[in-house]
């Protein structure tokens, strides 16, 4: 299993683009903040 920090480098070596459906919710609106402090496009 794969720790936090290394799941970071991870998404941050390459810029992807995402979709979060539920971005209003508890864990949405989480996912869309980290991702956004990642650089990628949401």
């Amino acid at each position: 299993m794969r720790t936090y920090e290394e799941v970071q480098d991870l998404i941050r070596s390459r810029q992807r683009n995402w979709l979060v459906t539920g971005a209003a919710g508890f864990i949405g609106s989480h996912l869309l903040e980290t991702l956004l402090k990642l650089d990628q496009r949401v």
